[in-house]
């Protein structure tokens, strides 16, 4: 397979785009759902202009990847990268990749919630059960990403497959 690694930087800058715009967005929407109470108005707007502006640095660098790559790259950009990987591989590679990054993102989610539920259990305070109520869907979700991100590197081989013979191919 050839490819230059220009296009490789720009799928990856790409990719790191589409993560930036849609963790933004998904910000506002959480702001909304779980207001913070007694924040002085001026406050929310910061914090919606904030996430507005991260989703548009997102679509920009998604749009236009080689404002990033090109400075980094530098007279390498177009220099042909030979590699005896198929697709079928590189697709495999980056399934793994994306449920190594679920994974290890699940765990971290979980540990930061059971230190926090565990903080404030030994500080004596009475709120130790419901901190962990009111936790429990974030460690289920936590869970959840472990779970999926486990499935993902490990079944890799058997989406790749099912991706090819959706497309037509054997």
């Amino acid at each position: 397979m050839k490819t230059t690694l220009y296009s490789i930087l720009c799928a990856a800058v790409r990719i790191a785009a589409l993560l930036l715009a849609m963790e933004s967005l998904l910000g506002i929407v959480g702001h909304f759902m779980n207001p913070i109470d007694g924040v002085p108005m001026l406050m929310n707007w910061v914090l919606i202009g904030g996430g507005l502006f991260g989703a548009a640095v997102g679509v920009v660098l998604w749009m236009y990847p080689g404002w990033l790559v090109r400075p980094a790259v530098g007279r390498a950009a177009h220099e042909v990268i030979e590699s005896p990987l198929t697709a079928e591989d590189f697709q495999r590679i980056g399934i793994c990749l994306l449920g190594i990054w679920f994974a290890v993102d699940g765990i971290r989610s979980l540990v930061y919630l059971l230190i926090r539920c565990s903080a404030i259990g030994s500080q004596g305070y009475d709120y130790a059960g419901i901190t962990l109520a009111m936790s429990a869907p974030d460690i289920a979700a936590a869970l959840v990403l472990i779970v999926v991100g486990i499935s993902l590197t490990l079944g890799s081989r058997g989406l790749v497959g099912l991706l090819a013979r959706l497309r037509g191919r054997s």
